[in-house]
């Protein structure tokens, strides 16, 4: 009788594991990398994001930025969706230079949008600072197999959790 609660006891500990590691987002986001090499006009993310995936407060964001950069490439973006139709977090991460160290950077709340540039070694957010972080991040590692390269993952997000590695072009 002892050996069968303590089997169950494990059983149903077991459960509880499986069901924790496959749980799905508590958020819906919308993560995009952006490489971008340097430019003498003003980086136009309306030509890029055509179908405004980003937001239009990213668009909105990166204009007032004015920035002298075109894209060279992109991550193809990371999407992650409760299936709640909740309004979306955005996270645009625009790199013009290699990843040379590891960081955490906050992700907005529900429905909240930032822009992460990389300026002289150091993630810099706009709007800054970034108002009603959620419990989530984004993990960036340099990838030491890739000069400049680097991967990408979010925390927290159940089954969710991938990770994309990018490296310049």
């Amino acid at each position: 009788m002892r050996k069968s609660a303590e089997l169950i006891t494990i059983a149903l500990g077991l459960i509880f594991l499986m069901a924790a590691c496959h749980s799905v987002p508590d958020m819906d986001l919308n993560l995009e990398c952006v490489h971008l090499q340097p430019s003498s006009t003003t980086l136009d993310l309306d030509s890029w994001d055509s179908n405004d995936n980003l937001g239009r407060a990213i668009h909105d964001e990166v204009r007032r930025m004015q920035l002298r950069y075109e894209i060279r490439g992109s991550s193809g973006g990371s999407h992650f969706v409760t299936g709640e139709n909740r309004p979306a977090a955005h996270v645009l991460m625009l790199v013009p230079e290699p990843v040379k160290r590891a960081v955490d950077l906050p992700i907005p709340q529900q429905g909240g949008d930032v822009v992460y540039l990389l300026r002289n070694g150091h993630w810099e957010s706009y709007p800054a600072p970034l108002a009603n972080a959620s419990s989530h991040v984004v993990r960036v590692r340099p990838d030491t197999r890739i000069d400049g390269g680097f991967t990408v993952d979010v925390t927290g997000m159940g089954i969710w959790n991938h990770q994309i590695t990018i490296a310049p072009r």
